[in-house]
């Protein structure tokens, strides 16, 4: 898949579903890729994540992957950071709800709590810390370093 993200990352707490119905999870794995590869450019900017992706397990690029912490800001590393943002970027692509068996769409007719947007402001803004923590990181070791910041969502 990806170069920091798999399949098996999109569990849990960042669920998404993959049915193999007319090979649908193979699209959504190109979906997903494309995610990632938009997070990573804006993260590292395109001459960075071009480096990157030619060589990821350059001793350079290691300390992303790793727990860092630049001031206030705390990251856990680049795989649970870029995991979170792929996550929230697909279920605001795909306004319907991942299940086991296929994707449904968010209604309130039940008079049942479904909306999700609460929850994914708070996993977005539980992740700035870490895009910054690894822009610091990346802005202190690499002189074409060109990412763009991230802001806090309020609601």
């Amino acid at each position: 898949m990806g170069l920091v993200t798999s399949r098996t990352r999109f569990k849990g707490m960042y669920e998404i579903a993959f049915p193999a119905v007319n090979n649908r999870d193979s699209l959504i794995e190109v979906e997903l890729d494309l995610i990632e590869t938009k997070q990573l450019i804006q993260l590292m900017g395109l001459d960075l994540y071009n480096q990157f992706a030619s060589n990821p397990t350059d001793a350079l690029f290691a300390p992303l992957f790793q727990p860092m912490k630049y001031g206030r800001n705390f990251s856990s590393g680049i795989v649970e950071v870029i995991t979170a943002y792929v996550y929230i970027e697909y279920q605001r692509m795909n306004y319907s709800l991942s299940t086991e068996n296929g994707r449904l769409v968010k209604s309130s007719s039940t008079g049942t709590v479904n909306s999700f947007v609460n929850r994914d402001m708070l996993i977005y803004n539980e992740h700035i810390g870490g895009w910054r923590a690894m822009q610091t990181y990346l802005s202190m070791t690499f002189s074409d370093y060109d990412g763009q910041d991230k802001s806090y969502l309020f609601y």
